[in-house]
């Protein structure tokens, strides 16, 4: 119960309200001022607006408690549904990338966070708050007003991001790297019952539809022009043993010389460089040892050809130690693909050098992950058995091989001889 009265103070109107403060435990006072000075004629001004502070302050007070007494009830696990509920998107989308991070691939991972400080970021940012907006020129359906929350997320919010994409000219493979984080992150949001499974947002957003890549290839002749090509370049010897074994970008940049056995003329692929960052000593170098039990580990034979560029390859290093001396890059002195001063090739040096490569020379223009393809169609062109195509490339499941078969012409031919031998008697 609250009871108030007027007083006057400095020539104003107030009004006092007592009432019982439960966290004190007894009786306490609050002033508010009516605003109304203190001359003749406006006492009952006053006490009309004393009224209205004391039904103001009643509910006010009422709806504390109630506050308070639903705190009390709350369990450690509602107060965290609250918080979480409470959360922006982008800040829930933030953290859950973050707890995703030790269960992918560094290079997955900073493709996330690439997306979420890119278009992610700019879409749902309100959007008086945006420094520059991308792709001005498309319409946006949806321009937040203010940051919204992962619990006030809906279909329709999605269905407008993902149209934005598609009318932003991006390919479907790179829609549908949204799509996989976005489904990840709201099945986070239903283990912590921010939804359900029946009211997920993204449960009726069509996945993107990724037609098939047909990779292109170079055949026997291109390969060795390709080697002609490189001769004398930073990119020589990753380009040849990548294609000799039909190496991935990560497993070729992983070499190291205690992967290979001039004695017994073994090459052992058990180690991957995903990101390089930095330069000189001071080079981050993420790598990964592969399981006896992965696909990707696996042992080839050192052929004649490789073993003698690699022998130069050795010579050449000792030739660069002595040239660059002191300055020379101790810290990736185990690794075989590095630079003339001892520094690890990054990835993306590879990739943008082998594209520079190609387009400065006449010879076709393909991909660096197809000269991996062109490794499995050439074994298929010599009707190697699939399974032996899977164990060469390491393909973790044999579907993954199965590209090639259609350029396995011997059987289709022996199949077509019988075909019409029959049909022509």
């Amino acid at each position: 119960m609250v009871t108030g009265s007027l007083q006057v103070k400095n020539g104003t109107y107030y009004a006092v309200l007592s009432f019982f403060n439960k966290d004190k435990n007894k009786w306490d006072q609050k002033w508010k001022t009516t605003k109304i000075k203190n001359k003749k004629g406006n006492k009952k001004l006053a006490e009309n607006k004393l009224k209205k502070i004391l039904e103001t302050f009643e509910k006010e007070l009422g709806e504390e408690e109630k506050k308070k007494e639903e705190e009390l009830k709350e369990t450690p696990f509602s107060k965290r549904l609250k918080e979480n509920k409470n959360k922006s998107f982008l800040k829930y989308l933030l953290e859950s990338i973050e707890e995703f991070k030790n269960n992918i691939e560094v290079t997955t991972y900073d493709n996330w966070k690439q997306m979420y400080e890119g278009r992610i970021t700019n879409f749902f940012t309100p959007y008086n708050e945006l420094k520059k907006v991308m792709d001005q020129e498309v319409k946006r359906k949806t321009k937040y007003k203010k940051p919204v929350t992962i619990a006030n997320i809906t279909q329709f919010d999605l269905e407008d991001f993902f149209s934005w994409l598609y009318n932003c000219d991006l390919k479907s493979s790179t829609v549908k790297k949204y799509y996989t984080l976005f489904s990840l992150v709201f099945d986070r949001a239903i283990r912590q019952k921010i939804f359900t499974l029946d009211t997920n947002p993204m449960k009726d957003i069509k996945k993107p539809v990724v037609k098939p890549y047909i990779a292109d290839f170079y055949t026997a002749k291109e390969l060795k022009q390709l080697f002609e090509i490189a001769k004398g370049d930073v990119l020589e010897i990753p380009i040849i043993i990548a294609v000799h074994y039909g190496l991935r970008r990560s497993e070729t940049l992983g070499l190291k010389w205690n992967a290979i056995d001039f004695e017994n003329n073994t090459i052992i692929i058990k180690h991957t460089v995903t990101k390089v960052t930095g330069c000189g000593e001071k080079q981050v170098i993420v790598s990964k040892d592969l399981t006896k039990t992965s696909s990707g580990y696996r042992t080839m034979p050192l052929t004649e050809e490789v073993k003698k560029k690699l022998l130069e390859h050795k010579e050449k290093i000792k030739e660069n130690k002595k040239l660059f001396g002191n300055t020379y890059i101790q810290q990736t002195k185990d690794y075989i693909c590095v630079k003339e001063n001892g520094e690890l090739i990054k990835p993306n040096h590879f990739t943008k050098r082998f594209k520079k490569i190609i387009r400065r020379n006449p010879i076709k223009e393909v991909r660096l992950h197809d000269l991996r393809h062109s490794v499995g169609s050439l074994l298929a062109l010599k009707n190697v058995n699939q399974k032996l195509i899977q164990d060469y490339l390491g393909h973790a499941n044999i579907s993954s091989s199965n590209i090639y078969m259609h350029l396995q012409y011997q059987s289709k031919m022996f199949s077509s001889d019988i075909i019409e031998s029959e049909l022509v008697k």
